[in-house]
Parts: structure tokens; C-alpha cells; sequence
């Protein structure tokens, strides 16, 4: 299995919270992609204050909105870390299922969002299912209350 890494919450905080702004800006200005607004700068605020937990989207450096950052990796990988989506099959595939959509809203084309989902499904079955309960326990009810709410944030 491919594991990723991406080094952009590892500038200085300053800077991060310098290009929040700009991040957001852009995400007003591609208005195609502007229901997602809320979402990526709450995904963004975690990473600069967890600047460890960011990997980003796993062996795929083309699919880059913005100065190294892949949006819809960004808020795939909260997803995962704040709601432990992973250890919930259900749960795990609706957050799959909002990576690809985003995917597909930023322009990245059918197929590769069809086929990074398709990756998701097939590795998540055995791996992030069970491996991730095994390691972070079961998805809590809050966790399920919350990331619905999340979820409901998207318009």
C-alpha cells in the first residue's frame, strides 16, 4: 500500500495562517467549488494546529488546487482523524463517496475520482475497517451525530 506524505503544515504558523486567507479567497472566487468553503477552512484550522497529522492524497503530487494542497485530500484526511470514520465501514464510504465528489468538482475529471474511490473501496474493506478499529476503537455515536452535521455544512 502506497503511503503518502505532504510536508505544507510544516511551515511556520505564521505563514499557514497568512495563506488561510488566501485560501479562502480562492475557494470564493472558483465559485463552482464555493459550497465547500466552510468544510476546507474548518479541515484547514486543524492540520495548522496539527501540523503532524496531514498526509495528504497518497502518490499523486498532479492533483494539487493550491500550493500543495489538494482540497478534497484535506477534508478526506479530517474527516478520517476528527470523526474516525475509518473504523465504521457506512461512514467510511461516505466520506469516500464526498472525496470523489469533490474530486469531480474541482476538475479533476470523472475518471480519477472514479478510480482514487475505487482504491478507497478496495483497501478499505480489510484494511482501514478493521486495522483502524483494531487501532482507534470503534466510531462513537457522537462522532456519527457529528459528522452528519458536517456533512449537512456542505450546501
Amino acid at each position: 500500500m502506497f503511503k503518502s506524505k505532504n510536508d505544507y503544515f510544516k511551515q511556520p504558523k505564521a505563514i499557514l495562517l497568512s495563506n488561510r486567507y488566501i485560501v479562502e479567497k480562492w475557494i470564493e472566487y472558483n465559485s463552482n467549488v464555493s459550497k465547500y468553503k466552510e468544510v476546507i477552512l474548518e479541515a484547514y484550522d486543524y492540520f495548522t494546529e496539527h501540523t503532524d497529522k496531514y498526509d495528504g492524497a497518497t502518490a499523486v503530487r498532479d492533483l494539487y488546487d493550491w500550493k500543495g494542497l489538494e482540497f478534497g485530500a484535506l477534508v478526506h484526511d479530517y474527516i478520517y482523524l476528527k470523526f474516525n470514520v475509518a473504523s465504521s465501514f457506512p461512514y467510511k464510504n461516505r466520506a469516500d463517496k464526498l472525496y470523489k465528489k469533490m474530486l469531480f468538482d474541482f476538475g479533476k475529471g470523472k475518471t480519477t475520482a472514479w478510480v482514487r474511490k475505487a482504491g478507497l473501496d478496495v483497501s478499505g474493506y480489510i484494511y482501514f475497517s478493521l486495522f483502524n478499529r483494531l487501532k482507534n476503537g470503534k466510531m462513537k455515536d457522537e462522532q456519527k451525530t457529528e459528522f452528519i452535521k458536517f456533512l449537512n455544512n456542505i450546501r
